[in-house]
């Protein structure tokens, strides 16, 4: 190959496949074990989260306690999350399209963005109606059933949250963090129901609804910075840019790095693109060689590599290689 004018290569790396000739090179469907193993664990905490936000409701109105409606409200919420989650989970599953080149990865952090949005909804609005109760007066609960709930409601999403903490996904990380905090607040609602019994007095009862739907609200709000990180293509929050930036650099033979660019398609499949420019042809093929390794080993599934000799900036020939 000849130094003279422009000439470049471009190089994708992908970890799962690619397609040479006059089609582009798409992803291929993610029927990985860790991805089905993923659609079996939501689906184990929707069925669990269902029918549980049904007894508890139903016993909520006939124990009299608001604190448990209230929790009902809040799995029902899950539960429309979780079921959104499913399905937008097997979706992320399937191949790429010509639409959507990288596929369907990003399904699930809009999954976990929904699924953010309705927990605050109904958070805020029980926040609102205990307050409300908060100044009425009211009969004791049934303090029995209280404790019955609360123990049941303890094992059921203790059960549903350990299923959901073995994920990797960001949509299983959300939808795990808020079954533990469910979980908490039924350690709370146990708690409330002892001191009821203890001092018999009926403000407690909201009290604890106000306490879950503020705990809950921090703490989604706080678990909806990764997605919103991914959705706006910052670079993912453990990779040194940097560091890798300068290791790419001081590889033999080049001689600057420009374009650089990188983001996460899901929070676990990272995009990593560069324009190195390089001192000669010579050397050209072992130098995107180094550098395919080196963006690898700092996680990056797919990688597009221009190599320049001159100048990015004008029309040029291309030859394309792909792995």
């Amino acid at each position: 190959m000849g130094t003279k004018g422009h000439h470049h290569h471009h190089d994708h790396d992908h970890d799962h496949a690619s397609h040479s000739g006059h089609q582009h090179s798409l992803a291929i469907a993610d029927d990985s074990p860790a991805s089905a193993a993923a659609v079996k664990r939501i689906k184990l905490a929707f069925y669990l989260n269902m029918a549980f936000a049904l007894i508890e409701l139903i016993g909520g109105i006939l124990i009299g306690s608001f604190a448990i409606i209230a929790d009902a409200i809040h799995d029902f919420g899950d539960s429309m999350s979780l079921a959104l989650a499913l399905v937008l989970q097997k979706k992320s599953r399937q191949g790429a399209t010509a639409q959507l080149s990288y596929g369907y990865q990003r399904y699930s952090i809009l999954s976990s963005l929904v699924s953010g949005t309705i927990i605050i909804a109904g958070s805020f609005v029980i926040c609102v109606e205990a307050i409300t109760h908060l100044f009425e007066a009211r009969e004791l609960p049934n303090i029995n059933g209280m404790i019955g709930l609360a123990i049941l409601g303890i094992l059921v999403n203790g059960l549903a949250a350990f299923g959901l903490s073995h994920g990797h996904s960001h949509n299983e990380k959300i939808l795990s963090w808020h079954l533990i905090e469910d979980l908490l607040g039924w350690i709370a609602v146990l708690i409330g129901a002892l001191c009821i019994r203890v001092f018999q007095v009926a403000w407690i009862d909201p009290v604890l609804a106000i306490g879950i739907s503020i705990f809950v609200l921090v703490n989604v709000l706080r678990h909806l910075k990764e997605p919103l990180r991914i959705i706006m293509q910052h670079v993912p929050s453990e990779k040194d840019l940097a560091a890798l930036r300068h290791d790419l650099e001081h590889i033999i033979g080049v001689k600057a790095l420009r374009d650089v660019h990188a983001w996460s398609l899901d929070g676990r499949q990272h995009v990593f693109t560069a324009c190195l420019r390089i001192s000669s042809w010579e050397h050209a093929t072992q130098i995107k060689e180094q550098a395919r390794e080196k963006i690898r080993q700092k996680g990056y599934h797919f990688i597009n590599l221009e190599v320049e000799t001159e100048s990015c900036d004008h029309d040029h020939d291309h030859d394309h290689h792909h792995r």
